[in-house]
């Protein structure tokens, strides 16, 4: 195949502003669904995450309720894991004294 004026001319003809401005539209459509697919997996990832920490949770409360060698050890656990005055409250643990434990609020 030759490639001739008349064949470049119509190729470029073929990338009028129109017909780009299509495939552009078309492109960004493409690319919203994706990430609308792609948020609607991170959420369904968060709930299964969330899903799987109130079984464990459950799980682990129900042995503390009736193992007190395993209740005991789960509370020293969690007062040295736990360092954020709000959770250490939420859970019936005592507050830190200042300064002890204190990494910015993060937990395990």
């Amino acid at each position: 195949m030759t490639i001739t004026e008349s064949f470049v001319d119509d190729w470029l003809v073929s990338l009028s502003d129109g017909d780009l401005g299509q495939r552009r539209r078309a492109a960004e459509q493409r690319l919203a669904r994706s990430q609308q697919v792609l948020a609607r997996l991170n959420m369904d990832q968060r709930k299964i995450e969330t899903r799987r920490k109130i079984v464990l949770g459950a799980a682990v409360l129900t042995a503390a309720r009736g193992d007190s060698e395993f209740r005991d050890r789960l509370h020293a656990v969690l007062n040295e894991a736990v360092t954020a005055p709000r959770d250490r409250a939420l859970l019936g643990l005592a507050p830190l004294l200042a300064g002890a434990g204190d990494n910015g609020g993060a937990n395990a």
